[in-house]
Order: C-alpha cells, then sequence, then structure tokens
C-alpha cells in the first residue's frame, strides 16, 4: 500500500502482519554465453519471494527473502518440482545474500531519517516525494518513532567529546569554527580532520557561511547518525558491513526512484548481469574476466564454497558435456607439461589452494597417504613452488571421462578418484570450475569449413567487456559503413591455452607471460591468414594420457572479431601487412576455437574476413 492510498483504507489494514511480494524477473537480457554459463534458459523466470510488512517506510522490522526459485509458467507459485540443479543453487545463494544486504541498508537508511526529522523538527520526505512533518504522521507512528528517537538523544558527555576534538585541532592553529567544519566532513576523525585542513583551499571562507552553533549541531547529527549505525546493526547477518551503499544500484530510492519495488527489480537485474564480475562470496570484484561464476583468489571463499555445497559438481558437469571436459583437463595436461619443462609458467592459475585434510583420509580408509601429510597436516600441490610431478601424476591418475560418466553420483565418482590419489578429485573439480570462458561445441552442419571437427564457439569476456567491445563496433560502422570490425587469427602454443580460456586473451607484451616476443611492438598479435598464426600454434604432446578426445599431440587457434580502428587517428589497433598488433584489449573478442590433433592439415590460405560463417552463428554475437 502506497502513502497515496486513502487514510482509512490504511487504518485498515493490520500493520502486525506481513505480507508475502512476489518479483519476477524474465531472463531476456542476459546474453546467450551468460544463460549457457549459469545453466539458465530465457524462458525461464527469476522469481523473488519477499515477506513485506504493510508500508516498507514504517515497518517494524527488515523485510526478509522467503525463497528465490525459477518458473517457467505465466503463475508465479512456487514449481511442483523444485529446480534441483546445483548451478542455479550458486545463483540463488549470491542474489539472497547481496540482497538481505541491501534489504537491510535501505531500510535502515529509511528509518534513520524519520528519526533524525522527528529529533530535529524537521520535514521528512518519504520515497515518492511526500512531505510529512509529526503532525501528519499516525499517533502510534509518531509514538512509536518518538520513542526510539529518544533513546539516541546525545548525552552531555557526547557532546563534550565533540568539543574536545575542535579544542584538540584549534591547538594547531585552527579557528573553532574552521575545527568545527573539518570535524563534520571528515565524520568526526580529528586525524583526518588535522589532514583535511591542511589541504582543504578557502577553508577560512567556508567556514564562515556558517557560525560555531550551526557547525556543532551539524556534528551532532553525525553522532547520532553514527549511533544508529552500530545501535541497529543486525547480529544474525552473515555480513558485517557498515550501513554504505556499496554497489550500483544498491540504493533503491536513488535517481528519484519513487517507487521501491522497481528499485528492487532494478538491483536485482544488476546482480543478475554482474554475477560474473564479483566472488560469489565476499562480493570482491574478481581481478580477471570471467562469464562464469568464481569466487576470488583468497582460500576462505574457496574454502567457504565447498562448505555451504555450492562447489562444482564434476559429474554434472560431465554428463552435460563429457567433451568439454576432456579439452579441459587436456589443456591442462598441456600446460603441466610444458611449465615444468620450460622456464616460462603458463599454469596459471594453479591449484594453489587444493588440499586434502589429515582427517578425511583417516575417515576414507586412505591411510597409505598419511605419511605424505605429516608435515603440513593435508595434502597439496605446494612445496618449493609449484610441485609438478605430483600434479602430473595426480592428472594422469584421473580415468577416462566415459568411466566417470558412468556413474551415478557424485559420492560415488569421488569414491572411485579417491581409489586412485586422494587429490584426483579435488583436481578435477578445480579444472572444471576454474574454466571462466563459455565454449560451446558448434553443431556439424554449422561448423566452418576446413577446420576440422573439433570446433567451438568461444566467448572469454564478461558482460561488461563484450558491451564495450560492441559500442566501439557500433561507432565504427556508424562512422565507416560495413561491419565496424574485421576478423583475424591468433595461434598460440596448446599450453598457453589453459591461461587464455581462464584470464581471457590479453597484452602480455614484455611480461613472464610473453610466448612470441614483440617485433611490432607491445599488443596482442592476430593475423589475416591462418597461415601466420599456425607458425605460433606450436604442438604439443597430450598432457592427460587418459584423453579420448585427440590423438598424441595437440594445436589449437582461435578465430577472433576485431573492432576495426585501424584508421583513426591514435588507433591501438595497426596494420602491418596482414599482422595485427592490437594495444587495447577492449578491441578483442574471441569467438571460435579450433583443436587439431597431430598439427593442422588443412588449407593454409584462410583468411579470417573471407572463411564463410554461417549466420546462426554470428547472430549469437549480435544479441
Amino acid at each position: 500500500f502506497s502513502r497515496d492510498s486513502p487514510r482509512s483504507h490504511r487504518r485498515s489494514c493490520d500493520r502486525s502482519k506481513q505480507y508475502t511480494i512476489r518479483l519476477a524477473l524474465p531472463l531476456t537480457f542476459l546474453s546467450r554465453f551468460q544463460l549457457e554459463s549459469l545453466f539458465l534458459s530465457r524462458t525461464k523466470r527469476l522469481v523473488m519471494e519477499l515477506s513485506w510488512a504493510w508500508n516498507y517506510f514504517e515497518a517494524s522490522e527488515i523485510p526478509r527473502i522467503k525463497n528465490i526459485y525459477l518458473t517457467s509458467e505465466k503463475s508465479l507459485d512456487v514449481p511442483d518440482i523444485p529446480d534441483k540443479d546445483d548451478s542455479f543453487g550458486v545463483v540463488k545463494w549470491y542474489i539472497q545474500n547481496r540482497f538481505e544486504h541491501a534489504l537491510r541498508i535501505n531500510w535502515l537508511t529509511r528509518k534513520e531519517e524519520r528519526m533524525k526529522a522527528l529529533q530535529f523538527g524537521g520535514t521528512d520526505v518519504d520515497g515518492r516525494g511526500v512531505d510529512f512533518t509529526r503532525d501528519e504522521l499516525d499517533v502510534e507512528d509518531a509514538e512509536e518513532l518518538s520513542n526510539a528517537v529518544k533513546q539516541y538523544t546525545l548525552q552531555p558527555s557526547d557532546l563534550q567529546e565533540i568539543k574536545d576534538k575542535a579544542v584538540m585541532l584549534t591547538k594547531s592553529g585552527w579557528s573553532l569554527q574552521a575545527a568545527y567544519m573539518a570535524l563534520h566532513e571528515t565524520g568526526l576523525r580529528v586525524d583526518k580532520a588535522d589532514a583535511w585542513l591542511g589541504t582543504s583551499s578557502s577553508v577560512s571562507e567556508k567556514a564562515k557561511r556558517r557560525s560555531v552553533e550551526e557547525w556543532l549541531e551539524g556534528c551532532k547529527e553525525l553522532k547520532i547518525k553514527s549511533m544508529l549505525c552500530s545501535a541497529e546493526q543486525p547480529t544474525d547477518t552473515q555480513f558485517n558491513k557498515s550501513i554504505r551503499f556499496t554497489a550500483p544500484c544498491e540504493n533503491f530510492f536513488e535517481n528519484g526512484c519513487t517507487n521501491v519495488l522497481n528499485g528492487i527489480i532494478r538491483y536485482l537485474k544488476y546482480r543478475m548481469y554482474s554475477i560474473s564480475q564479483n566472488c560469489v562470496i565476499c562480493d570482491k570484484r574478481l581481478g580477471f574476466e570471467c562469464v562464469k561464476t568464481a569466487v576470488c583468489n583468497r582460500p576462505t571463499c574457496g574454502f567457504a564454497l565447498e562448505q555451504y555445497g555450492l562447489g562444482c559438481n564434476p559429474l554434472a558437469e560431465i554428463q552435460r558435456s563429457s567433451n568439454l571436459v576432456d579439452l579441459m583437463v587436456t589443456l591442462a595436461g598441456v600446460a603441466i607439461q610444458s611449465s615444468s619443462s620450460t622456464s616460462r609458467d603458463s599454469f596459471n592459475p594453479w591449484c594453489e589452494n587444493i588440499e586434502v585434510s589429515a582427517e578425511y583420509l583417516k575417515a576414507n580408509d586412505l591411510k597409505e597417504y598419511l605419511e605424505e601429510c605429516e608435515k603440513s597436516g593435508s595434502l597439496h600441490f605446494r612445496g618449493n613452488g609449484k610441485n609438478w610431478q605430483l600434479i602430473s601424476k595426480v592428472l594422469n591418475k584421473i580415468p577416462k571421462v566415459a568411466e566417470m560418466a558412468s556413474c551415478t553420483t557424485k559420492t560415488e565418482l569421488r569414491g572411485i578418484l579417491d581409489a586412485r590419489h586422494p587429490l584426483c578429485y579435488p583436481l578435477l573439480q578445480w579444472i572444471i570450475s576454474s574454466n571462466r570462458s563459455c565454449l560451446l561445441p558448434i553443431e556439424k552442419k554449422l561448423q566452418l569449413k576446413g577446420l576440422g571437427d573439433n570446433q567451438w564457439i568461444l566467448c572469454s569476456s564478461d558482460p561488461e567487456k563484450e558491451r564495450r567491445f560492441r559500442t566501439r563496433r557500433a561507432k565504427m560502422k556508424k562512422k565507416n559503413g560495413g561491419t565496424g570490425s574485421f576478423w583475424a587469427w591468433h595461434g598460440s602454443g596448446s599450453g598457453n591455452w589453459h591461461a587464455i580460456l581462464r584470464l581471457g586473451l590479453k597484452n602480455y607484451s614484455n611480461t613472464s607471460m610473453m610466448s612470441a616476443g614483440a617485433a611490432h611492438g607491445p599488443g596482442i598479435y592476430l593475423a589475416k591468414d591462418i597461415s601466420t598464426s599456425i607458425g605460433y600454434m606450436r604442438e604439443a604432446k597430450k598432457g592427460w594420457a587418459n584423453s579420448a578426445l585427440l590423438g598424441d599431440s595437440i594445436t589449437c587457434i582461435a578465430l577472433c572479431e576485431v573492432v576495426d580502428e585501424r584508421k583513426e587517428q591514435n588507433t591501438k589497433c595497426h596494420d602491418h601487412g596482414g599482422i595485427y598488433v592490437v594495444e587495447d584489449e577492449d578491441l578483442v573478442s574471441t569467438r571460435f576455437f579450433f583443436v587439431f590433433p597431430a598439427g593442422y592439415n588443412g588449407d593454409r590460405s584462410i583468411q579470417g574476413d573471407v572463411i564463410t560463417k554461417p549466420k546462426a552463428l554470428l547472430e549469437l554475437f549480435e544479441e
């Protein structure tokens, strides 16, 4: 019920009663690659059930989330058969925890504003832009809030604390007015206030605009605000953060929003769109491109993911796409093999935080491995750097994908892998979950001619980078005509693709990750003709003995779309006679990925722009 509802209608409602509000968000705004990575579908809607008081602004407790689920029906009721997909569990957990935080700080912020209005006898404005004063509130509202405000009234000791801080600043030569101004600007922090005064210009002029009494009154408001925050901080919440808006769209009332439910939907849409850009546990911004959900590099987040039961289910991934799992393990093996035999380490990221505890070994009758973990208390791959010998040994003990696919439960799969080595299961799980790109096999009828049978659609850009790419492509299309982009090949050693699929295609020129020099300057190197890129593919022996997908050796190449800024002034995309050097990573997006056994034996004259690409595939990159 809004504040525009008739007063008699509002009074007839039971204020103590909680109502259920269901908000449905169609998933059509997500790209095909995001949906595939989250194992969602455009035919489904994300539904959030909220337990809601009759009036959000006058609620006596924080709104709560009752349930989050998927439905494809017109009705918003909970489906008769719940979605049991493990992948949705991560989405549900992340959305619920982010919203519990957002609901809490929005509710406390609004309540805080109402209390402050009553305390100082001012006028408050609710989210609909309707002014209301103490007289306009219902009597029971006014009494309830007035009683609540009393406990936050400043005591003489509080006022004396503020005055003492101001006096401390005057000893450094500042006027009393400037001291109160600095305390107000820095949240009553003496150390920061002193530094602020030293760097701010025209302090004396700004301070003179208000009297000492006015600055003191402002400091009193800050003190009340800080006391409100500490007093209202819930103790049962998982995220113990200060009451402040920390993410875009988190303030449901920003930019003049007049409907809290609209604000909630806007925030839900933002969180779904950016779910792959932040750690699903701590919400820290990830330092790498990612299409799938992921955790940051902190060991505690990886541990928490497993403890909450949100970790990758290898059996489900194998059953979804056995060829993809085979490819991932094979590429990891090639990276391990090439890194252990050269000074250049391409096994990045690596399984640093994987470990199996001694307690697990004892509980599962794996006591023969206890001797190996006597010193550290667990089995792991760490040592003097990376224990290449152990990593390679464990990886080659992982059985064939077909054998693992025959398991009926995750427990059965782990039992089979534990019998080979206790680190087999966590290593397989890490290899699958650490792949942050979206790889989709191309149907036989849509495959590009002359490039073998092992063809994949490859998207390694997160939604925000892809948005920037499409914006710049559209700009070039409008300016120069055509498509605004061109196509080029990127060949790289087989051992590098483990990192590329997890970190994206990067400009590693003049860094320890550079693998082929920088003859034409720093940048991502691509080529017009496939024959040029073939020379950089560098065939490698399989790093996984049980792969059933390829032959004895493996080579890889990608076909990329590049924003055509070659003729622009101060361009970051240079053409050196069919060799393209792109300094700006935002100009390049990987589109197709090809894997060849025992080298490439096809047509070496194929050009990226010329080769026919089925319209059905190109449409995926236009959505």
